[in-house]
């Protein structure tokens, strides 16, 4: 039976050596608020956007979701 550490990757994370963007949906029940301000203070110190009126994953389909990617990446 899994148990929620199970799916605990900090040792990995923590192991980062690049910058990192997490683009966290708004109303996602998988990476939790917690788990995201964690990972702004851990390992990488990961840039953490949260994209309101989207689940889990943003869909990275409109030009303000883009515009948080193409950010990263040039200032990054």
């Amino acid at each position: 039976e899994n148990t929620p550490k199970d799916y605990e990757q900090w040792e990995a994370f923590d192991s980062l050596a690049l910058p990192v963007l997490v683009l966290r949906g708004g109303d996602s029940d998988l990476l939790l608020p917690e788990v995201a301000a964690e990972m702004q203070q851990r390992g990488p110190k990961a840039i953490v956007v949260e994209v309101e009126g989207c689940g889990h994953a943003p869909g990275l389909n409109t030009s303000a979701q883009i515009e948080i990617i193409s950010d990263f990446f040039i200032t990054n």
